[in-house]
């Protein structure tokens, strides 16, 4: 018993599982090389802003392509104002708590959601008074 349940024997994927799978590994392997084409070539559009989102929902373990969108992210803040860049670190933290509640324990979203708040806090202080009143 583990945690009060009882160990239950590993099935057997059908077949059509088995073709489910290898499918979806072939997409996520073809997105994956185009991804990190574009890093390498230090394409940080907002293009690849939304290619980086899409591909969070087939393999949210995928480290690299967090620390992508980290990349992105420094870039196109250079171009933003205070109020522009709270609203995409919101946004950010919407599409993390949705990984998050697919996949609870992916140390990789919980990394990148920590980056993301410190992000926020840097910027929520950045747009504060500089001198508070009583």
């Amino acid at each position: 018993m583990f945690h009060g349940r009882k160990k239950q024997a590993a099935k057997q994927p059908s077949e059509e599982e088995i073709k489910a799978n290898s499918a979806k590994l072939e997409k996520i392997m073809i997105i994956n090389k185009q991804m990190l084409k574009k890093r390498n070539e230090q394409d940080y559009s907002k293009e690849a802003f939304a290619q980086t989102e899409k591909f969070s929902y087939l393999s949210p373990d995928f480290y690299t392509l967090w620390n992508y969108r980290r990349e992105i992210i420094t870039q196109l803040f250079l171009d933003m104002d205070t109020q522009e860049r709270l609203n995409t670190v919101k946004l950010e933290l919407e599409l993390l708590l949705k990984g998050i509640s697919r996949s609870p324990k992916s140390y990789t979203l919980w990394f990148h959601r920590q980056w993301t708040i410190e992000l926020g806090l840097k910027e929520e202080a950045k747009a504060a008074p500089t001198e508070w009143k009583s």
